[in-house]
């Protein structure tokens, strides 16, 4: 069953992750590769390599995630991707009512890798197709909100076909508020707003998500190349908040 409210800002997140990480002093924690989290009722797994973990610092009311992609660093099953991340485990409907808000910051701009994703909705079965929404940092220095979408519902071909919503310049070490409201279905049900620092970037009608599948997907944040290069690219969130109804009956 869904619950309605995941916000990592509260006391309660923290705690929760606390007993399954290994503290590396008292001001920052070590989310490590492979662990399931439990955080305010949803599962969120820790995808890095086991030399790379999550850090997690700050006050237990307004923690702060680093996540660290770094040459060679990959997830065990990983052949070429690098990536540091959260993966939510839960399962969402297509037709569910969904606001999210986080804020992100990137440390460091990628110049030779082409692009690193730094949160995506991703399908809830991989199939080639990349996350249908995925807010990304390209080696031109811009932030990019994209849309894929399937060209083959049937038989997907590991095709799809993207749209950019919104690029604008990336300033590094500039917090950037995002703020989505969307739901997600077909060509007649789907729906996202966008706004970015307090201005509506973004407004779509149209399909939305990979509908030939089951459910819509799921949730991950961090930082993801799917090209090795020889950058790090720090990227950092905070005030992370996903909240999901269920869709009418």
């Amino acid at each position: 069953m869904l619950r309605k409210v995941l916000s990592l800002a509260s006391p309660a997140a923290v705690l929760l992750l606390a007993p399954q990480a290994h503290a590396q002093d008292s001001a920052a924690t070590a989310l490590e590769a492979g662990t399931t989290q439990t955080i305010a009722g949803w599962r969120a797994r820790v995808q890095t390599a086991a030399q790379n973990p999550v850090v997690v610092s700050g006050p237990a009311d307004d923690p702060q995630f680093r996540f660290s992609v770094q040459p060679g660093m990959r997830r065990k099953n990983d052949t070429k991707s690098e990536r540091s991340e959260l993966s939510f485990q839960h399962e969402v409907p297509f037709g569910s009512d969904i606001h999210q808000s986080f804020s992100v910051m990137i440390e460091d701009l990628p110049k030779s890798s082409p692009r690193t994703i730094v949160g995506q909705w991703h399908a809830e079965v991989s199939n080639g197709g990349g996350p249908w929404l995925a807010l990304v940092v390209t080696n031109k220095q811009r932030l990019e909100l994209e849309l894929n979408i399937a060209d083959d519902q049937i038989e997907r071909r590991r095709k799809s076909r993207q749209l950019v919503l919104h690029s604008e310049k990336l300033e590094p070490g500039r917090w950037y508020e995002v703020r989505l409201h969307m739901i997600p279905g077909d060509r007649e049900q789907g729906y996202l707003s966008a706004w970015l620092n307090g201005r509506q970037v973004a407004s779509y009608e149209g399909e939305l998500g990979y509908t030939a599948q089951d459910l819509a997907g799921y949730f991950k944040f961090g930082g993801y190349r799917s090209v090795p290069s020889d950058e790090t690219t720090n990227v950092f969130y905070r005030d992370v908040m996903l909240d999901i109804a269920p869709p009418a009956s």
